[in-house]
């Protein structure tokens, strides 16, 4: 498992590298790296590292968390800073869950993207939605939203899941 995720990881930044010394990379390569991120999200086991995240207020700060899907499970250990609607939530809590997943879709989109939806259910009844686009490149942009929450938004990016990922990571 670690040895996809090293091999992912490097052509995530082999692809970074190619751009930052002008080469670009060919539509072939484009298309056929897509493709490896739509076999990853159907495959429903991989991890999004997400790094900045933003509410409806704006501003983005940096943060450390990820969201592990495996199968019809989901963890999540996602801060959330917005406003809720009830006073019942935590706010440090709102968003740090393990759960099922149901209506899981996926999409292929315009320019190589591949949009991922599917709706999160923990324990206690509360049911988020989730929805990111992925690039070809690995880069992910997350919004999360449920009943009492205000909707979030974080990006990051995604790679094969493996038995070592935590927050923090």
């Amino acid at each position: 498992m670690k040895s996809k995720f090293f091999l992912s990881c490097l052509f995530v930044m082999s692809i970074g590298l190619t751009s930052v010394f002008g080469a670009k990379p060919t539509a072939t390569q484009i298309a056929q790296a897509a493709a490896r991120q739509k076999a990853l999200v159907e495959s429903k086991n991989y991890t999004l590292y997400l790094t900045q995240g933003s509410g409806l207020s704006g501003g983005s700060i940096s943060i450390s968390a990820i969201v592990r899907i495996n199968g019809s499970e989901i963890f999540s250990s996602l801060p959330y800073w917005g406003n809720g609607r009830s006073a019942m939530l935590s706010s440090d809590l709102a968003m740090r869950f393990q759960g099922t997943i149901s209506d899981y879709q996926v999409t292929e989109g315009k320019k190589n993207k591949i949009t991922v939806s599917f709706n999160a259910a923990e324990p206690g009844g509360k049911t988020y939605k989730f929805r990111f686009t992925v690039y070809y490149t690995g880069r992910v942009d997350l919004s999360t939203s449920a009943t009492a929450l205000n909707p979030m938004r974080y990006s990051g990016s995604i790679g094969q899941s493996s038995a070592v990922d935590t927050e923090g990571r």
